[in-house]
């Protein structure tokens, strides 16, 4: 950039977010959410004139400078409230506030680095929009914030979950209970159709080819059984909690309750990573020592975050036993099948060994 107006202003939009490396005060004016929306329109038009005015030929030195120096006004203003918000967020909240500042400033960085370059800035101007328009749907209180991370992890608890039930019916297709003949039929081919209603083996009928998982023993799709139980467990428990946070009072910052969901918030994305690693320990060959360390991890969190409930009475006494209930059921399920399976795989170690000599 030539103009050193220019390069001014590109350093202080750069230096808006320094902004956040303080804490805001408590006494702080707290603006509202159509005060940001507004703020945000106004980076969003003054985005927009740059791009017409920029777009091509460069304009004068100083109608340049004017659009630059109104786009960096805006985007100081938006960043100040943002960092206004802070004065009574909590942790989740700040680090959203953050990142909806980001979002907007760095693609306005990079619309002022380009102005005087003659070229199209129309995919820059949609940067800029792109993240004005998240300010919108941002959640600006700690409530909202904290209930979108739990949806959040929610949402990748019940996609795992259905990843198992879709691996229990491919077991069940291709290995179950289903007629041999019409599960020939289904794979297309006339040929394995004829043989398997002439009583040839499934297990070596080459419809399986193209299957990844490999076939499951009966332990193996036990466990997988079990395994969606105790997914299923802490999904609801997780489910009533966020129903519980709707239903409570705002959370202020600095508040022992604001801390216990933040904490509860912590519990859950271990919860969201245990339930992954449990779902991927699931497939076919399974190590019987990775489903166990999986499961104990999504039981103890779960029972962690069932013990530290940050609103028991929102949740209700009786639905929290309910929950504890049908989790450690399904726990002890699983530990039951654990052992057996362990024991079936010692017996076949040891059988192998007797053959050898």
């Amino acid at each position: 950039m030539s103009t050193a107006a220019v390069k001014d202003v590109y350093h202080s939009i750069k230096a808006a977010l320094d902004i956040f490396k303080s804490s805001a005060a408590a006494t702080a004016d707290v603006p509202s959410k159509q005060v940001l929306l507004q703020q945000a329109e106004r980076v969003k038009t003054d985005a927009a004139k740059i791009g017409l005015m920029c777009s091509g030929d460069t304009p004068p030195a100083d109608q340049l400078a004017g659009l630059a120096h109104s786009l960096q006004q805006s985007v100081v203003a938006f960043c100040s409230s943002c960092h206004s918000l802070t004065a009574v967020a909590g942790p989740t909240l700040k680090k959203a506030l953050v990142k909806l500042a980001q979002d907007v400033v760095n693609p306005c960085l990079m619309l002022v680095k380009e102005m005087e370059s003659g070229k199209d800035l129309k995919p820059h101007v949609a940067m800029v929009w792109d993240g004005i328009a998240a300010v919108s749907k941002a959640p600006l209180h700690n409530k909202s914030c904290l209930f979108k991370n739990l949806a959040g992890v929610m949402a990748v608890l019940k996609d795992t979950a259905r990843e198992m039930e879709e691996l229990q019916q491919e077991q069940q297709v291709q290995f179950g209970d289903a007629e041999p003949a019409a599960a020939a039929a289904a794979d297309g081919s006339e040929q394995q159709a004829a043989a398997a209603a002439e009583g040839a083996d499934d297990d070596d009928s080459e419809c399986l080819d193209g299957y990844d998982g490999g076939r499951m023993s009966s332990i193996e799709r036990q466990l997988l059984d079990s395994s969606l139980e105790l997914v299923a467990a802490a999904t609801a428990t997780l489910k009533a909690f966020g129903r519980a946070l709707l239903q409570g009072g705002e959370l202020l910052a600095g508040s022992e309750v604001l801390e216990g969901w933040e904490s509860c918030l912590f519990h859950c994305r271990h919860l969201q990573r245990a339930v992954e690693d449990l779902g991927a320990a699931v497939y076919a060959p399974q190590d019987f020592e990775e489903v166990a360390s999986a499961s104990l991890a999504v039981f103890e969190v779960t029972e962690l975050m069932a013990d530290e409930c940050p609103d028991a009475d929102a949740v209700g006494a009786e639905q929290l036993s309910s929950l504890a209930a049908q989790l450690t059921a399904a726990h002890e399920r699983l530990q039951e099948l654990l052992a057996q399976a362990q024991q079936e795989a010692n017996n076949e170690g040891e059988e192998g060994e007797e053959e050898q000599q």
